[in-house]
């Protein structure tokens, strides 16, 4: 999608590439673009794969994981790798050619389901929420530098969180079900006044500020602590 003038409040919507002719293995559930705009990649029940115009292909993911323990993907600013993370704390490096095998991360936050993701530079941070000892699950987020685990953040307060994006060193920003947004500042989480109840599951950081995205085409703009709903012109 691109957006109008800031005058216009409204987002116009395009359709990026045509459907791939060539038929693929099952429905995509996760997907990711590369930044140079000519590949993609998307999970599937039948596994990984490369897309581009016409042609799909196999991408390895690590052995002895079912498939039905990943949940998303996500390639780094550089396009040298990809993210595919999970339940249970999952985390492997893909290589996006193929050419070097999957490396399965040591699993440091088992309690927590991985659901979405965000770059800043070299430093990845993934977002979900906790499972355990039955209890009602707290958001989680989880701080990654060169392949290792720095920390991982929950929340006080019980909610799932999908998506996440980050402006600056200090500050990373959240969204989940139930309309939850909210900010971790150093070591503590700041609740954002959400205008809508609605799932929301992604978020991006530009010059423009931080948006988020969820069902019946809601897009937020987040600033400081309160989100504007934005004239998305679809409800899908």
């Amino acid at each position: 999608l691109a957006k109008s003038p800031a005058s216009e409040r409204h987002f116009h919507w395009s359709v990026a590439r045509p459907p791939l002719a060539t038929p693929t293995p099952s429905s995509f559930f996760a997907g990711a673009v590369a930044y140079d705009g000519k590949r993609a990649f998307a999970l599937s029940a039948s596994g990984l794969f490369w897309l581009s115009p016409g042609n799909v292909g196999p991408l390895a993911l690590p052995s002895g994981v079912p498939i039905s323990a990943w949940n998303g993907l996500s390639i780094s600013p550089s396009s040298s790798q990809l993210v595919v993370f999970g339940s249970g704390g999952l985390v492997a490096i893909v290589d996006p050619d193929g050419e070097m095998p999957p490396v399965l991360l040591p699993v440091q936050a088992a309690d927590v389901r991985y659901l979405g993701a965000a770059w800043r530079g070299d430093h990845l941070y993934l977002v979900g929420s906790t499972d355990s000892d039955g209890r009602a699950p707290a958001g989680a987020i989880s701080h990654y530098w060169e392949r290792s685990l720095v920390r991982t953040h929950r929340t006080n307060t019980p909610c799932t969180l999908r998506g996440c994006a980050s402006m600056n060193d200090a500050e990373v920003f959240a969204c989940g079900d139930a309309g939850v947004l909210t900010i971790l500042r150093g070591e503590t989480f700041m609740p954002i006044e959400s205008p809508c109840t609605a799932r929301l599951s992604a978020m991006c950081a530009g010059r423009e500020g931080v948006f988020a995205v969820g069902e019946g085409g809601h897009v937020l703009r987040v600033s400081g602590h309160a989100a504007t709903l934005e004239a998305a012109g679809t409800q899908q």
